[in-house]
């Protein structure tokens, strides 16, 4: 009553007291929501650490003062023993945060998880400080404990805690107070309560919010369909299975003849009967269902095992016909590689027949320049000759038709003995067929030129 006078206009004016401020209680309602996402990759890290204990950071925002949400998650390099795990690595933090911004993962850090495989949910020695280093950064920071090993299909073994601060204990306040009636908290268990739950950390409320895709995702997601009934297995594991099945039939055959033959005796009743089958297999039972599985598995292994060496035959036909265009490409490539490759060979060989040819040609000239000098020479030995002996001299025109008669002839000559020589040399000078008897005149007229002018 005093303190509520003490708040009032009547009360301030007749003691003239400062209104006193509540103190701040820690809020239980206060929920984490944690996306598929997160809980998937938190559950796949922590079984692929058994029996080892993983850890890693969430990351997430703080929407009020009553929600967090937590977005993504990633692993830490910690290597952590049956029971704690070491502290977190700050390098590794501030890196894989700044790679997440580059990938457009603004969010912050707003707690860590660790997994404690078959022992429970609840927090060590070593968790504890590891949860006040975090909180010594961000009060609000949660420690979420998942235990891989009890998570079943449909329900997950998880908790979130927080720490209770010491000057609340120390004053006699009560360290939670319930605000809301939003969600529930799950019954501690006593391994929790043993190890300081309510005393030195509380439980918060977890809570999972998904959107209709996300519902739909998780739903296909172990979905069986028409095609998974229908995949060869390996033929090794079946005939191990099948081995192994019949090997179950056959003792289940013994013992229910033997069941059989104690009935048809008549030496206990049917009660001692059932009193003594009990804790046993029913043989009957387990026999007719090791049948029914045996063909079920045994037809459809035959079913797919059909269907994939008629889908292999088709596609070794096709295969087939692909190979022999192939081959036919190939003999046709092939083919125009060995025409170029002679082509080559025979432009090359022409070449080397042109370049012997031109020198061929070369010689000829030169020995055609000398018998042309010779023959000059010659005709003016003969013009001063005939001087001297006071013959008559005829003109300049008759020499020159000489020498070119003589010339037309030797050369001639020459090439006619060079063709039946050499095939392949060509005529320097065209010819002109001409009869016998006007090459025998010819020949005359040469001779005669020859003892005129001494030649």
């Amino acid at each position: 009553m005093a303190r509520l006078l003490g708040n009032t206009i009547f009360g301030q004016s007749l003691r003239n007291d400062t209104p006193s401020d509540d103190t701040s209680m820690v809020d239980t309602a206060e929920q984490i929501y944690i996306s598929s996402l997160s809980l998937l990759k938190m559950l796949k890290h922590g079984r692929a650490g058994v029996p080892m204990e993983v850890m890693g950071l969430m990351l997430g925002e703080f929407v009020d003062d009553y929600t967090v949400h937590v977005i993504d998650v990633f692993a830490m390099p910690q290597s952590g023993t049956g029971v704690s795990v070491e502290a977190v690595d700050p390098v590794f933090q501030t890196k894989m945060l700044d790679m997440l911004k580059q990938t457009g993962r603004s969010e912050m850090v707003v707690g860590w998880y660790h997994s404690h495989p078959g022992f429970g949910c609840w927090l060590s020695g070593v968790d504890m400080n590891t949860q006040q280093s975090f909180e010594a950064l961000t009060e609000r920071t949660v420690a979420v404990v998942i235990d891989p090993v009890q998570s079943v299909k449909g329900k997950v073994v998880i908790d979130a805690f927080r720490l209770i601060q010491q000057q609340v204990l120390i004053l006699g306040q009560e360290p939670r107070q319930t605000t809301s009636n939003l969600g529930h908290l799950i019954k501690p268990s006593i391994q929790a309560l043993i190890h300081g739950l309510n005393r030195h950390y509380y439980s918060i409320n977890i809570n999972y919010r998904k959107n209709e895709l996300e519902q739909k995702m998780l739903l296909n997601l172990h979905k069986k369909t028409w095609m998974n009934n229908l995949t060869i297995e390996n033929f090794n594991q079946h005939n191990e299975y099948n081995t192994n099945i019949i090997k179950q039939m056959v003792d289940l055959s013994n013992n229910y003849i033997k069941s059989l033959e104690e009935e048809e005796e008549g030496k206990f009743t049917q009660e001692q009967l059932s009193i003594k089958n009990i804790g046993k297999q029913e043989p009957k039972r387990h026999l007719e269902e090791n049948i029914d599985i045996l063909m079920n598995l045994n037809i459809i292994q035959c079913i797919a095992v059909m269907m994939s060496s008629n889908c292999i035959s088709y596609i070794m036909e096709w295969y087939g016909y692909v190979a022999i265009l192939l081959l036919i490409l190939l003999a046709i490539v092939v083919g125009v590689i060995l025409a170029c490759i002679l082509g080559g060979q025979h432009c090359t060989v022409s070449i080397q027949q042109r370049q012997q040819n031109h020198e061929l040609t070369k010689i000829q000239q030169e020995q055609e320049r000398k018998r042309e000098k010779k023959l000059s020479s010659k005709l003016k030995r003969t013009f001063h000759h005939s001087s001297k002996t006071e013959q008559p001299i005829k003109p300049i025109e008759d020499v020159k038709t000489v020498e070119f008669t003589l010339k037309v002839g030797d050369d001639r000559k020459k090439t006619e003995e060079l063709t039946t020589n050499n095939e392949s040399t060509m005529i320097l000078l065209p010819t002109k067929r001409v009869t016998q008897a006007e090459l025998d005149e010819r020949q005359k007229k040469r001779d005669e030129l020859r003892k005129k002018y001494n030649l």
